[in-house]
């Protein structure tokens, strides 16, 4: 199976960093690259890929402004961006991961693959808050600035409850 990709930073290194990545993956073609948020819409409207490599701050339209301007969401979002700040937005708004600059490339090969896994079994597998939470492992008691439909999700020695 082919998958088609897209990126978008306003990085040109990041850009080319990334598309030397999937050149590296047989499966993974490269329909577009760009370099703001308005060239990504209408790309992303043109080829519906099935991957976005998406990043967050850009001039005049942000990573999270694309994806609520788009038509049809690709089924798999991965955020490649240098700002953990919106790591949990991202999760919000449906990413399937977020890769945190610097990274390494067996970790973008992490995030592909399972990328590709979910678009290959055509499901649309997408995180949300409780499930990222289920992958941190440590032992102490927080509550979360979101609240999901008048609950509050609190995390307590590695448990979760929604109260």
């Amino acid at each position: 199976m082919i998958y088609t990709a897209i990126i978008v930073d306003d990085e040109l290194d990041a850009r080319e960093g990334l598309a030397l990545l999937l050149q590296q993956d047989e499966d993974v073609k490269l329909v577009a690259s760009c370099d703001n948020g308005l060239n990504a819409i209408s790309a992303i409207d043109e080829h519906s890929p099935d991957i976005l490599f998406l990043d967050v701050q850009m001039p005049q339209v942000n990573g999270f402004d694309v994806l609520r301007s788009l038509q049809v969401v690709p089924r798999a979002v991965v955020f490649v961006t240098a700002y953990d700040d919106f790591a949990l937005k991202a999760f919000e708004v449906q990413a399937l991961d977020y890769l945190l600059k610097p990274f390494s490339d067996s970790r973008f090969f992490k995030a592909l693959n399972h990328a590709k896994e979910v678009v290959a079994n055509n499901r649309p597998e997408r995180k949300n808050l409780v499930e990222s939470l289920l992958l941190k492992e440590d032992t102490s008691t927080e509550l979360l600035e979101k609240q999901l439909d008048d609950r509050f999700v609190v995390k307590e020695n590695g448990k979760i409850h929604i109260l």
